[in-house]
Order: structure tokens, then C-alpha cells, then sequence
């Protein structure tokens, strides 16, 4: 909980990644429409929603109006009355102190709130009202006094995550540090400048999405994700299929199947009955000529032939359960059980999409952002380190019902060591009022 840290922990936070994108999916707005409303280029977004770079505030608090909530919710910071024990006395303004308000902020456009620079124009008065010193109040949350100084004179902006710090502290909502109008009336004015609101509407609702995908993702998965989730795959799928011979990077016995069999664990694994997801970068088909087209699985091959990640994890299997070697490599059991088995780059990578992060990748991301926006208790296996630095910051860590495990896979023999992960899977289920996973393996069928 925020109210639990210290103020050098406050200084520090930041969870807009996970709010963001829960925020534009339950709207149905995408990067584009966002980056176009906002003047800022899309990678932009995108690195806020993963958590690469920070939002300044001058964007917060348009973002928050767009969505119609506050920079608190947004920033996944209780209101101000809760905040209220934070307030430390010997900082905290006399009654008669007013904030001083920039009402000129009102009749900005849209993108010139965006470049506004918001000097703490209250810190000040704030520091002086109580006729503290520079150096008194910069001790009390651990910086420098030419920091503190920097941001009195409007030489430089706190971060989100020192404003809300210190306006905690000093028991003012972070509207009155930054001398910003309520909420109502940014709210008020942001739609007076021909923005028409978004739409609330939430995922799962009756959206109608093109058959193809349909067909591809199944009936269940498409009347889950909002349909700007899957608006541009059928255009990248039907083009790998047109130049998929020429300029696939992977052996040609490893053509890309059918939309409905490449997404084969989205038909096996419906949203409702997700319990775990294990996200790997590709499929096997990239060690083996065969493929189950789920992530790891493949039923073709026996315990002997294993290689790479397969071999690893069925190693896992048996040192962490104390099971034998299944038959073969068949985890279509799992699949059916809850465990969605989908990788990270359902498509691999080909000459023609060697970008940092296709369509298909994207489509990944939102199906970790909409299990992580779910009620129900999900564990989220993410395995590789690419795997776990972009997709792990897209699981809201806050809601009580997702639980994260990173697994490295060793290159070596000699680096091996049992992770316990299926073991740490159900006690996390458990943990979260939900159903362990029986991950025996012995009745799998070669």
C-alpha cells in the first residue's frame, strides 16, 4: 500500500504503466487516437504503459481528464483524504494559507497543456508560511537543497512521484502544489476544446469483430478483447502468408498453419478459465520440425530428443514435483486445465517484420493486460528475460488477484537449478482464493 512507504520510497513510485493501459483498453482507445489527441508520437505511450519511461506532469494531468478520473487514479495513488496520515504537522500549511491557481491553464488547447511547464508554484509559500528553511524541508525528503531550490524558482519540475510526495507531506492534493484547477473544471475544459469524450465502454462488450479473427481467435477470446486489440492482425497475417516463403527466417518445414490452428491455445484456453499463463519469445516449431502450435508443447517428441526449453522445463517438472519424465512433450493436459500456453512472437521473426514490436506482439500484450484487469486469480509464468522485462510491466501488481514468476532459462547443463515454478504456481493460486493446477503429465499420449 502507498500509505506504507517511506517518503524516500514515495520519492521513487511510479504505477502508471499498469493503470494507463487498463485505462485505454476500458475506453477502447488506441496508441494512434491517443498520440494524435496528445501530439506526442506513439513510442511514447508505449513506453509509459511498460514502464520505460516516466510521464511528465503536465501530461498526467491531460491524460486524467481525457479519462475522466484524477492524476491520483491514474498514478494508482490513493485521494487526497487518504492520504491525510501522510500529512506531517510540523510541514503541513496554517488554515489561512490558499494555493495560488494558474486559471490561465483553463483556455490552453489540448497540446499546449501538454508543453506546459508546471513549476511547484506553491512550494514556496509553502516553506515559508511555516518559516522553515531550504535546507530543513530538503532533509525531510532526503534531497539536495539545490534541488529543492531548482524547483521553487521553476528551474526545474519534481517528477509525478516527488509531487505526490510532497504533497502528502504537506497534506495539499498535488493540484494545489502545481497550482493546477480542480479536477471538475480540467475535466470541464478539456471537453469545451472539441474533444468528445471517450466512450465507456468496457472490455467484453458487444463489439463486432471481423469474422476472420473470429474464426482465428475464437468466439470466446474475441467477445473478451475490445476489438482495437485485433484490428490490424488480419492485415499482418494474410501479408505473412503472401510473402511467408520468401522471407521467412525459420526452416520452410515450419510454415506458418491456419489463423485457427496458430492460435490453437486461445480455442483451448478460454479467458473465463485462465489460471495461468506461460509466455515463452516463440513456439518450439524454431528447435523442432514438428509443432503442437502451443507455447513449448510438442507431442512428437520423446523425453530423449528433448532440446533447449522444452528439455529445461520438464526437468523443472520432475526435480520440483518428484514426477517422471512425461511420455513426450505433449501440454495440451495443461491447456485444457486453465494454463494458456501462448508466446510472445506468435509469428517469430522474418525480414519483412523484424521491427521492435509487431502487430502480433502487441496482441500478446493485450491479452497479459486483460487477464491482469481480470478478477480472477491469474499466475503469470513469463519465461526468458525478454519475455519478463516487457511483459511483466504490464500486470497490475496491486490488484490482489495477479502473481508474477520470472524464469531464466539456463543455456547450460551446469547452470541448471530447479526453479520451482509449478510448485510456487499453485501455492500463489491458492494464495489468491484460486484452484491449483494438476500439472501431471502422465497420461500425456505420444
Amino acid at each position: 500500500m502507498y500509505t506504507e512507504l517511506s517518503i524516500a520510497e514515495r520519492m521513487q513510485y511510479d504505477s502508471l504503466s499498469n493503470n494507463l493501459a487498463k485505462l485505454r483498453n476500458i475506453y477502447n482507445y488506441t496508441w494512434a487516437e491517443l498520440s494524435k489527441t496528445l501530439g506526442v508520437q506513439m513510442s511514447h505511450i508505449y513506453k509509459w504503459e511498460t514502464g520505460e519511461n516516466r510521464i511528465v506532469p503536465a501530461k498526467a494531468f491531460v491524460l486524467a481528464a481525457l479519462f475522466e478520473t484524477s492524476v491520483n487514479e491514474l498514478m494508482g495513488i490513493p485521494d487526497a483524504k487518504e492520504l491525510q496520515s501522510l500529512r506531517d504537522d510540523r510541514l503541513a500549511p496554517p488554515d489561512y494559507w490558499e494555493p495560488d491557481i494558474d486559471t490561465s491553464y483553463l483556455s490552453l488547447s489540448i497540446k499546449e497543456k501538454c508543453k506546459y511547464k508546471f513549476p511547484a508554484r506553491n512550494l514556496r509559500s509553502l516553506r515559508t508560511c511555516q518559516e522553515l528553511t531550504v535546507r530543513e524541508v530538503s532533509q525531510r525528503f532526503g534531497i539536495s537543497s539545490s534541488c529543492y531550490t531548482a524547483w521553487e524558482l521553476g528551474a526545474s519540475t519534481p517528477n509525478l512521484g516527488q509531487a505526490f510526495a510532497l504533497a502528502a507531506t504537506f497534506g495539499i492534493t498535488i493540484n494545489q502544489l502545481f497550482g493546477v484547477p480542480a479536477d471538475d473544471a480540467l475535466k470541464k475544459c478539456i471537453f469545451s476544446n472539441n474533444v468528445t469524450p471517450l466512450p465507456q465502454a468496457k472490455k467484453g462488450t458487444n463489439e463486432e469483430h471481423d469474422p476472420f479473427i473470429v474464426t482465428a481467435i475464437s468466439q470466446a477470446w474475441a467477445g473478451a478483447l475490445p476489438k482495437s486489440a485485433t484490428e490490424n492482425m488480419k492485415e499482418k497475417l494474410i501479408a505473412r502468408y503472401e510473402y511467408e516463403d520468401s522471407t521467412l527466417v525459420v526452416p520452410p518445414s515450419s510454415l506458418t498453419p491456419e489463423p485457427e490452428v496458430l492460435f490453437r491455445a486461445l480455442h483451448l484456453t478460454p479467458p473465463d478459465k485462465v489460471k495461468a499463463v506461460i509466455m515463452t519469445t516463440g513456439f518450439e516449431r524454431f528447435y523442432y520440425k514438428n509443432s503442437d502450435w502451443l507455447a513449448l508443447s510438442n507431442s512428437s517428441i520423446k523425453p530423449e530428443l528433448y532440446r533447449n526449453l522444452l528439455d529445461m522445463t520438464m526437468r523443472t517438472y520432475s526435480d520440483d514435483l518428484g514426477l517422471p519424465a512425461p511420455p513426450c512433450g505433449d501440454l495440451t493436459p495443461w491447456a485444457k486445465q486453465g494454463v494458456l500456453l501462448f508466446p510472445m512472437m506468435p509469428l517469430g521473426r522474418t525480414k519483412e517484420y523484424n521491427t521492435p514490436i509487431s502487430r502480433l506482439e502487441r496482441f500478446s500484450e493485450d491479452i497479459v493486460r486483460y487477464l491482469s484487469a481480470s478478477s480472477q486469480p491469474v499466475v503469470f509464468i513469463f519465461v526468458g528475460s525478454k519475455v519478463a522485462t516487457r511483459m511483466s510491466r504490464l500486470v497490475n501488481m496491486t490488484s490482489g488477484t495477479n502473481y508474477v514468476i520470472k524464469w531464466n532459462v539456463p543455456r547450460r547443463d551446469s547452470d541448471y537449478v530447479n526453479s520451482g515454478m509449478f510448485t510456487e504456481a499453485n501455492r500463489a493460486l491458492t494464495g489468491m482464493g484460486g484452484e491449483p493446477i494438476d500439472w501431471n503429465l502422465s497420461d500425456a499420449r505420444n
